[in-house]
């Protein structure tokens, strides 16, 4: 990481002069190219400016802001140097470079303290949070977030203003939305609830009817809906005086959602037209792809088959437009089963086909997502430990100098001096050599989640797809067979829906380590994509794979599973497949997708063979 100026205390004079006389002329260049209006008597005034300005035009503001952070470090005012990085931290987060913004902001944070702003350097300690929470490095982020609220909680027991409230308000939501994103729903409630409090008490209308939607998103997930609808619906009457259309049409639109999960389909249908009118008003696109979709599911449930078509044919467009493949996806799901309800199975299988390829890729994305997140934890902690190491060593450098003036009269001290700190740098290389070996450890984890499914543990498309490649280039060369089963969880949608992702994610769990009792030593099983899986049976022919294949069917169609209370049945339908000799994996594959669809078809729960 870049050292601060306050790092290096010894400053050779002439140095010191030609830094002063280029930062002023840098200045005075700067300066005379802002446009009129933005000129300023002060510093203090320009930064003020550039941070208005950071929302429309993040260069310029970053453009001020290191102008003034020379100024400042050349005129040793560490109050300005404080707020120009603190400035450079939030520009930083809007181009998201997050490494960048940590550095920014971690200064910035030095400064405050060394000064004695202790609100904001809360503020720089919330801004830090950000930063590690858009890269989910979670646990940091909270850190930061519990640092940060516990200087404003002292602050407010010292002053009371409202100012300070409301910033104790803002980091219990942001540590609400920490607690949500790793799935701690009642403590996520709680900090919620803890900010709606004092959003209520500041009469801060905003935060309540924000706070009020992730209230309602909590619920939702819970299976709730019925709580949901209330604080939608309480957030809706605060959203309609305000004049902040986005948010008024997300609770729109959540409104929608939770009542059509609740069979009120008038309501539902009254509060996404009226997210989808204003969404059109405002050209907003991205609000009104959520619409079409929550409209199609709407006439899924109503059996409004050619209703629901339109709606979901223009959200996939809609999707496909505006590169949103998540969105897609979930539509071309939804866009298959009403094709599927109003009897075209064809277009439907091919839809569903679409989607099954889609959500692969985005699968894909996701891991490759998350490996760059790791890498960026990784990258993080190692600058920190860098920097600590930077800092002892200023330190131990200090110390040193102080010993070495002593140096004449204290010969014998010195030679102690020297061996006290011949024993500090070994001591300081045994733990820089044991934190590499961590790190090294966390890489090694990092290059093992690349061929694990998160959920499941158990192989994810890629290494299952490696592991064919292989039997693939055995059998060519023994010239034994290998058998390929397609297995796909029938009606999986429809228990998400009903009962929630949650319980959905719960169930593949419990599949997945029923397959792997089920299953021979020499076979293998990896999750191929959303609830299908696929089976590799290394030197086993059609015959011997059909009853294994039958053998999975049977125990999961007999095992008893409880889906929010109830006791219900789970079924598979079964693609099975045999090697040709001198066909390529590929085709195997392909015919094995073929025999799943072809099983499905036939009525699911089956295991359908093409040979």
């Amino acid at each position: 990481m870049a050292r601060s100026e306050s790092d290096f205390p010894l400053v050779v004079p002439r140095a010191n002069l030609f830094f002063i006389l280029r930062s002023i002329f840098i200045s005075a260049c700067f300066l005379s190219l802002i446009p009129q209006p933005l000129c300023a008597d002060s510093p203090e005034e320009l930064l003020d400016q550039a941070a208005r300005s950071l929302p429309h035009d993040p260069a310029s503001a970053r453009q001020v802001a290191q102008s003034v952070l020379d100024q400042a470090e050349a005129g040793r005012r560490s109050d300005l140097r404080a707020r120009a990085l603190y400035l450079l931290g939030d520009a930083a987060l809007a181009d998201h470079d997050y490494l960048k913004a940590m550095e920014y902001l971690r200064r910035s944070r030095e400064a405050f303290a060394i000064t004695g702003d202790r609100k904001q350097e809360a503020r720089c300690l919330r801004r830090l949070g950000d930063a590690h929470y858009y890269i989910a490095n979670h646990d940091v982020a909270m850190e930061h977030y519990l640092a940060g609220l516990r200087i404003f909680r002292e602050l407010v027991a010292k002053q009371d203003e409202p100012e300070l409230r409301l910033g104790v308000g803002h980091l219990l939501a942001t540590v609400g939305n920490v607690c949500r994103a790793d799935r701690s729903l009642p403590q996520a409630l709680d900090y919620y609830r803890q900010a709606l409090a004092v959003y209520e008490k500041e009469g801060f209308t905003q935060g309540l009817a924000g706070v009020r939607a992730n209230l309602a998103s909590i619920h939702q997930q819970s299976g709730q809906m019925e709580a949901a609808l209330a604080e939608n619906l309480a957030g809706l009457e605060i959203a309609r005086g305000l004049d902040d259309p986005y948010l008024l049409t997300i609770l729109l639109t959540n409104a929608g959602a939770s009542a059509t999960y609740l069979d009120r389909p008038q309501e539902a249908r009254a509060f996404l037209n009226e997210s989808m009118t204003i969404s059109r008003a405002r050209n907003r696109r991205r609000g009104i792809l959520f619409n079409l979709v929550k409209l199609g599911e709407l006439e899924i449930r109503q059996k409004n088959w050619s209703k629901a078509v339109d709606f979901l044919r223009e959200a996939v467009d809609l999707a496909k437009e505006l590169n949103d493949r998540s969105v897609r996806v979930e539509a071309l799901e939804r866009l298959a089963d009403s094709l599927s309800g109003s009897d075209q199975p064809g277009a439907a299988l091919n839809t569903y086909k679409q989607a099954g390829l889609l959500r692969s890729e985005l699968m894909d994305e996701a891991r490759n997502k998350r490996i760059q997140e790791l890498r960026l934890i990784y990258e993080t902690e190692r600058r920190e430990q860098e920097l600590a190491i930077m800092k002892k060593q200023a330190r131990d450098r200090t110390r040193l100098n102080r010993l070495l003036g002593l140096v004449a009269a204290l010969l014998a001290l010195l030679v102690l001096v020297l061996v006290s700190l011949a024993r500090l740098k070994m001591r300081s290389a045994a733990v820089l050599k044991a934190k590499n070996a961590e790190l090294e450890k966390v890489f090694q984890q990092v290059s093992a989640l690349s061929l694990t499914d998160d959920l499941t543990g158990l192989a994810n498309r890629r290494s299952i797809r490696e592991k064919i490649d292989a039997e693939q280039i055995r059998s060519k060369r023994t010239g034994q067979n290998y058998a390929l089963i397609l297995a796909d969880v029938d009606h999986f949608k429809l228990c998400n829906d009903a009962h929630g992702h949650d319980v959905g994610d719960q169930l593949l769990i419990g599949l997945s380590r029923l397959f792997q009792h089920v299953l021979r030593a020499q076979d293998f099983v990896g999750r191929w994509g959303g609830e299908e899986f696929m089976f590799l049976l290394p030197e086993t022919d059609l015959e011997g794979a059909r009853v294994l294949a039958e053998k999975i069917r049977r125990t999961v169609e007999e095992k008893v599973t409880t889906i929010a209370g109830g006791v219900t049945r789970v079924t598979l339908t079964l693609g099975l497949t045999v090697y040709r000799p001198g066909e390529s994996a590929e085709a195997v594959m392909l015919r094995a997708d073929a025999a799943l669809y072809a099983g499905k078809n036939a009525g699911r729960n089956r295991v359908f063979v093409l040979e």
